[in-house]
């Protein structure tokens, strides 16, 4: 994964999944000697990741990891000292919270008291809210080396009703509507239209979800007729590269005119149909 909004997705069950092992430590530590250890590790292991993680970005809060390095430290022998008498009971689950919670109600208290607003769509919390739309997250990474999520926006998002009718009417017995670089924009067309259409890109646009040969193979086929590229694909080095040179290279470049768009509109300077059959 290599986005925050999916991690996002997963924060339910994994809250779950803790909040029930929790408790079922806790019982095994009351009930069972044998099994009280497990407790005390879970604790070591919970405070030193939580202080891992606090390091990755040093300036955010730097007084936070050491009380949970603390509170960890103070944790272990209160919990062990518990098992010998009530007294200890309410310290040691105190403590206990801290360490295991400290990290965690810091980054979700950041979000909640006005970091919000700069989340840009994504549920980030923490020092990661501070990032910007096309930015990433501290050590967040994305294939090839490039940060950020390329995401289809803006024009190139969006097909005229023009273009729309243009394909419609000379889409013939094709499979697809038309063939475009990413999820998103595909999505809009199908919402409009009710008609199939494929993102070569995947979601970001980047993705190796088509090949030339793949596309040679609908050509061929008669599956598909229309390929729309923006005016920078192909930018990138990869296979959607590829495919990209390809089409220009194969297909007939369509003049905007023949839809009822100048090449001077922001989407007509963004947008280039090819037809390949």
């Amino acid at each position: 994964m290599f986005h925050p909004y999916y991690t996002t997705a997963l924060a339910p069950a994994v809250a779950a999944l803790a909040g029930s092992g929790g408790v079922l430590l806790y019982g095994a530590y009351r009930r069972s000697a044998r099994w009280s250890w497990v407790l005390l590790v879970g604790v070591v292991a919970t405070g030193a990741w939580s202080f891992v993680l606090l390091n990755r970005t040093p300036e955010w809060n730097p007084w936070l990891p050491w009380v949970v390095v603390a509170a960890t430290v103070v944790a272990v022998p209160t919990l062990a000292l518990w098992r010998r008498g009530r007294r200890f009971a309410a310290a040691s689950v105190t403590i206990t919270l801290v360490a295991a919670l400290a990290g965690p109600g810091a980054y979700a208290s950041a979000t909640a008291f006005g970091g919000a607003k700069n989340s840009y769509g994504n549920a980030l919390a923490g020092p990661s809210m501070e990032q910007g739309p096309n930015e990433q997250a501290p050590g967040m990474r994305q294939p090839g080396g490039q940060g950020g999520v390329r995401v289809v926006r803006g024009p190139a998002a969006q097909l005229s009703p023009e273009l729309i009718g243009y394909l419609r009417r000379n889409r013939g017995d094709a499979r697809w509507l038309v063939a475009v670089s990413a999820a998103q924009q595909a999505a809009g067309i199908i919402l409009s239209t009710g008609e199939p259409v494929i993102a070569m890109g995947g979601f970001t646009g980047q993705d190796p979800a088509m090949t030339v040969a793949r596309l040679q193979e609908y050509v061929k086929n008669g599956e598909l007729r229309y390929i729309l590229l923006n005016a920078s694909a192909g930018s990138r080095k990869g296979a959607i590269s590829a495919v990209a040179e390809w089409v220009r290279q194969n297909g007939t470049l369509i003049d905007a005119g023949e839809y009822g768009e100048s090449l001077s509109s922001s989407k007509g300077a963004e947008q280039q149909l090819y037809r390949l059959s």
